[in-house]
């Protein structure tokens, strides 16, 4: 569903209640939600579009992608259940089946530290998650919750607060795939060293940054990983990223190795 206007409240998104009502066994919701040209500083929260379900549940949805003008706020999503509203948790609660969820961001605040901050608030919304695709800031966070424990493939978007403050991630028995978009190399391995350490079963990492001068610390960070099968890097800036395949395929000749071209 895609919904384009200079405008997103609730009155625009009354439709989507009624969608709910009369699809109950709908299994995929993927929403697009922008502003027209001119309109670019504006956004919605997860709170107020899941507000505009009203009650209305779909007892088998099991894909949610929310993409668009997203402004993220902490204290709604891992804030404390005791204070303030939580509309996108509740809705999340009433859909305990979501295993495949994608967030958008646009933008953000920096309120993700503190006393009644706590990304277990949001993982208990969360219990079937195995696939993640969200920015950075919020993937970081839930890395630190038990929905490590469960994510068998995570796509880190972009995001403009990258890692702001101290994580430690849960051990990610289960992860599979690793994907990061940020095309700054610093900044993909500053989230590969939170990664890779937890995730011994990782065999896919596909990363669009092109590799610089920080290969041999990216060299170190695949001894975490001896079931890795693909490298999937960024288009070669310069002789660099030649290099590291060279030395990647001698610690690992079965290991498969792609550059993604941009033209």
């Amino acid at each position: 569903m895609r919904l384009q206007g200079s405008k997103i409240n609730s009155e625009r998104l009354g439709p989507l209640e009624t969608l709910a009502i009369n699809c109950p066994k709908l299994e995929t919701l993927k929403l697009y939600l922008s502003l027209d040209y001119g309109y670019s500083k504006g956004s919605f929260t997860p709170d107020l579009l899941a507000a505009s379900f009203g009650k209305a549940t779909m007892p088998s949805l099991h894909t949610l992608h929310i993409c668009g003008g997203v402004r993220l706020h902490a204290e709604s999503l891992i804030g404390s259940p005791t204070t303030g509203s939580h509309s996108f948790r509740d809705f999340l609660l009433r859909h305990p089946l979501i295993s495949d969820l994608k967030i958008d961001c646009i933008a953000a605040d920096h309120w993700w530290e503190g006393p009644d901050m706590d990304p277990e608030n949001l993982a208990c919304a969360l219990p079937s998650l195995t696939h993640l695709s969200a920015p950075d800031l919020l993937c970081a966070q839930l890395m630190c919750s038990t929905v490590a424990t469960r994510l068998e493939h995570m796509q880190v978007r972009k995001g403009k607060y990258f890692l702001d403050g101290q994580f430690d991630p849960l051990p990610m028995p289960m992860l599979q795939g690793l994907y990061i978009e940020d095309n700054r190399f610093w900044e993909a391995l500053e989230f590969m060293r939170l990664v890779m350490p937890v995730a011994n079963g990782l065999k896919d990492l596909w990363f669009a940054a092109s590799v610089e001068y920080q290969g041999t610390q990216f060299l170190e960070l695949l001894a975490h990983t001896p079931n890795l099968q693909t490298i999937k890097m960024g288009d070669p800036c310069d002789n660099a990223s030649y290099e590291l395949s060279r030395k990647i395929e001698k610690l690992n000749p079965d290991l498969k190795i792609a550059f993604m071209w941009r033209w």
